[in-house]
């Protein structure tokens, strides 16, 4: 959002790690604080509320008797509260495609807001259609306080022309970190050069399987997992690292991670690609609300 021209005037997260790290890159207007904990009092004088709770209740990668609304990290109704007491100008809320399978308490939560003069709009938007090199299907749910709808952002990218891993991250390729590929992937080398996910995963007929796809297409969704995709080109493979990831994000290549890999890979995969936060910010310009 920073990037379309918005200043932002605080963050909030309850992670130390998310927030050192936005510190480092954005400025120090970034608090560790649950959400359940604040109150609209508490934030300040504001044209919109911007944010991304917790996807995991709802993401088709969790499995658990608690899976849905029900699970503890299920943070969109204080989300909506927040907004509720503190009325901004508008709202704008991220969360994972799973979400929509929650009919019920996804309506729930739009008359919360329909109650108030807010109009909330529901797409889905694919970073890969704004210039991010990954298919990363995200929910964005938006609304008016003067109960006009939001416009969402124009696609900038076609299929045709979408920036693909070899073009994001070819070059950081490095011959000197390639390794022999291992014998449990090896059946998958060969033209062409693919982008693996070796999350090993199951069919109905109980047969274990890989997904991947060429490296001339956009990458598969970046997840919080380290270690998790890997390159295979020529007989060798490299395990994509943070540094991978990032460019995969579209991240500035000058933005600072933390040295702990595992840590960064998670805030990495928890992010909005800021391409596609940036052509947001575009189309939600405070100045068209007044």
């Amino acid at each position: 959002m920073m990037m379309a021209g918005h200043t932002v005037v605080a963050a909030y997260d309850h992670d130390a790690d998310t927030i050192a790290t936005y510190q480092r890159n954005l400025g120090n207007h970034a608090h560790i604080a649950d959400i359940r904990d604040l109150r609209g009092d508490d934030l300040p004088d504001c044209d919109g509320i911007v944010g991304g709770p917790p996807c995991q209740p709802f993401s088709d990668n969790v499995h658990n008797s608690r899976k849905g609304p029900a699970n503890e990290r299920n943070l969109i109704p204080d989300f909506v509260r927040l907004v509720l007491e503190k009325r901004p100008a508008f709202f704008l809320m991220e969360n994972v495609p799973g979400l929509l399978n929650y009919k019920a308490f996804l309506a729930q939560q739009l008359a919360r807001l329909e109650a108030i003069g807010y109009f909330p709009v529901v797409v889905t938007l694919n970073a890969s259609y704004y210039g991010v090199p990954q298919d990363r299907r995200r929910v964005f749910i938006a609304g008016r306080r003067d109960g006009r709808l939001p416009v969402f952002p124009a696609m900038t990218n076609s299929r045709r022309d979408a920036v693909t891993t070899r073009q994001a991250i070819g070059y950081l390729l490095i011959e000197s970190e390639a390794r022999e590929i291992a014998r449990w992937i090896r059946r998958l080398d060969g033209a062409p050069d693919k982008l693996v996910d070796t999350k090993n995963r199951a069919t109905r007929s109980g047969s274990r399987y890989f997904r991947w796809r060429t490296i001339d297409a956009p990458a598969m969704t970046v997840t919080t997992q380290a270690g998790q995709m890997r390159v295979l080109m020529g007989g060798k493979n490299w395990i994509l690292r943070a540094r991978h990831y990032s460019v995969l994000q579209s991240f500035p290549t000058d933005w600072v991670w933390t040295d702990r890999e595992e840590t960064a890979v998670r805030l990495i995969g928890n992010a909005v690609p800021p391409l596609l936060a940036w052509r947001l910010g575009q189309a939600f310009d405070a100045r068209l609300f007044f």
